[in-house]
């Protein structure tokens, strides 16, 4: 059956897809519904992509964290194990020690007690020998009785005899005069004999030489000076000698025993004393008294 227009009427109506050609175009693979959709599972999976990667790095991050820390602790508990095995070794060595130490400590009381047992019989000999000792000692006493005697009465005479030394030391000291000397005219000590001379070193207040001085041509040294004898008179007890001290010369004329004969000699120009003790035919004895 067909329609026809009616004269003066309206055309029927044509279908949709004829109305609307672009809503048939939608219904196609390439509308842009399907394309929103396409694109946002495309960003969609961009953004689980990436957060699977930072995921994924960071989880390699604390793999290597954990396999270092791991690492470290491996070695802390080698070194460890190594130290205890080291000291398990000490301490093994040091067990071999004792054990060998208690051993030589057994045999040392065996030792011992062995040494005890013949020191206690020796020690029974000598007790035997002593009280043999004992008998002659007793023995010897009475034989020296009187050798004890006679030695208490030299004792007695030794004692005596140290005695009157002492005393004669003692007059010796007291004996010690002064005489005036011939440049200072002040009293000074001196000595008269060799007793005397020895009495005065004793004291250490100054340095003393004696000499034995006889008549000839070159002079003889005494300490640090020179002497000349010119001339001695053992009659009158009177001598005249000539003192060299470095460059100059000094004649002591007419001068008696046992005075002091003075001078100044030395670098440092200190006092010098002769005393002449003893006037012989053609010599002199005495000393040189010099400062400390």
């Amino acid at each position: 059956m067909s329609i026809t227009a009616s004269p003066g009427g309206t055309l029927p109506p044509e279908p949709d897809e004829q109305r609307f050609p672009a809503r048939a175009e939608g219904r196609g693979w390439f509308s842009p519904v399907v394309i929103a959709v396409l694109v946002i599972l495309a960003v969609s999976n961009f953004i689980v992509f990436y957060e699977l990667s930072a995921a994924r790095k960071q989880f390699d991050q604390q793999l290597a964290s954990l396999k270092s820390e791991l690492k470290e602790r491996t070695a802390v508990l080698e070194r460890r194990l190594a130290t205890g095995e080291e000291r398990h070794n000490d301490l093994r060595g040091e067990v071999l020690v004792t054990r060998e130490k208690l051993g030589m400590t057994q045999r040392d009381l065996n030792r011992a007690a062995s040494l005890a047992q013949a020191l206690k019989q020796e020690q029974q000999q000598a007790y035997a020998k002593i009280g043999q000792v004992g008998q002659q000692v007793t023995s010897l006493r009475e034989e020296s009785g009187a050798q004890l005697g006679a030695l208490s009465g030299e004792v007695s005479t030794a004692k005596s005899d140290i005695v009157a030394t002492r005393k004669e030391l003692e007059q010796t000291r007291i004996q010690l005069t002064s005489a005036i000397g011939d440049i200072t005219k002040a009293h000074t000590l001196i000595a008269r004999n060799h007793d005397e001379l020895m009495e005065l070193k004793r004291r250490g207040e100054r340095n003393y030489f004696e000499f034995d001085l006889p008549k000839e041509r070159q002079p003889r040294r005494v300490a640090d000076i020179s002497l000349l004898l010119k001339k001695a008179d053992p009659k009158r007890q009177r001598y005249t000698l000539e003192v060299i001290a470095e460059d100059s010369r000094t004649e002591k004329k007419d001068k008696t025993v046992n005075e002091p004969v003075q001078l100044y000699a030395g670098r440092s120009r200190a006092l010098y004393e002769i005393v002449v003790n003893r006037v012989g035919k053609d010599r002199v004895s005495g000393y040189v008294a010099t400062p400390k």
